[in-house]
């Protein structure tokens, strides 16, 4: 679910500027001195680009070229690809033990939002918990939030 706000949040800045905009035309349109690379004042309509401005620059030249922002962009892909994504990946990360529940001390090391919630989320109390105890906690939380919304 995260995922997909953050995309929806990435997409309506591309929709804003009209169907089958690409990233290479808003760079060239950015690109007003023609350069090929993006100053900081050229890259103001890229916010991901400019947040991250000084860690793409690489060669501290003061402009993106295309390469500094490719291997960016590839080296957060690849980042994000090493850690858990989805629930059974999490779930995974967090038994340390493999034994198939997460104790307190699991918790406590690995997952802390688990760690800060176990007593909630541990429905029958036997110190460990299990996959459905944590799909039921999050269901429940999802639940609660979306009623909360719709207020």
């Amino acid at each position: 679910m995260r995922r997909l706000a953050l995309m929806m949040c990435m997409a309506v800045p591309l929709l804003a500027q009209g169907a089958g905009t690409t990233f290479a035309d808003r760079w060239k349109q950015s690109d007003t001195d023609g350069s090929g690379a993006l100053s900081r004042e050229e890259a103001q309509g890229f916010r991901q680009l400019l947040d991250a401005f000084d860690a793409i620059d690489t060669d501290r030249n003061g402009e993106l070229a295309p390469t500094e922002v490719r291997a960016w962009r590839a080296s957060k892909k690849h980042a994000r690809s090493q850690r858990p994504s989805g629930f059974s990946e999490q779930f995974a990360a967090g038994d340390a033990d493999r034994d198939g529940s997460i104790s307190r001390a699991e918790a406590e090391s690995r997952l802390p939002r688990v760690a800060a919630n176990f007593d909630a989320i541990d429905a029958d109390r036997d110190g460990r918990v299990s996959r459905e105890e944590l799909r039921a906690w999050i269901e429940k939380r999802r639940t609660a939030k979306t009623a909360r919304n719709e207020k």
